[in-house]
């Protein structure tokens, strides 16, 4: 499984998209370091929630057995784009001489998706207020925690 960084994109911006890959797999740890799979549809947003194993019963000889399933029940965490625009001033990038505006636009806007991804990896819905509260956001791991049933 190859990671954002080493993801080979195709197409007219590949220079750019790699140059985003590098960008954000530098920002975000997160990003980095994990799998990513290109998706053909939604079905990976299901998951199994495990409510109990079945679990097993100590027998004498000629016991009847009873038996005990394992029960799940699935659970969505439906997929999300994080992602925004940028808008640069033609004055500006005049003014701004030999630098290219244009990539150092792209480069702390993807800065931000990576910080933002890492926030809402680990918090996503969780509170009322500020960003986090936004019915937008995914899960997160504290919420996908909280949602577990022990057994």
């Amino acid at each position: 499984m190859t990671t954002l960084a080493e993801y080979k994109y195709l197409g007219n911006d590949a220079e750019v998209r790699m140059g985003i890959a590098k960008a954000i797999s530098k920002v975000s740890p997160w990003l980095r370091d994990l799998p990513f799979n290109e998706l053909a549809n939604n079905n990976i947003s299901r998951y199994k929630m495990y409510k109990s194993y079945g679990g097993a019963s100590a027998h004498e000889v000629g016991d009847d057995w009873v038996t005990i399933n394992p029960e799940w029940e699935y659970r969505d965490a439906p997929l999300m784009i994080l992602g925004d625009n940028i808008a640069i001033d033609k004055f500006g990038d005049l003014a701004a001489g030999a630098e290219d505006v244009t990539a150092r636009m792209i480069e702390l806007k993807t800065k931000g998706v990576g910080q933002t991804f890492d926030k809402l990896a680990v918090y996503g819905r969780t509170t009322a207020t500020g960003v986090l509260s936004s019915s937008k956001n995914l899960k997160g791991l504290l919420r996908m925690i909280a949602e577990c049933e022990y057994f």
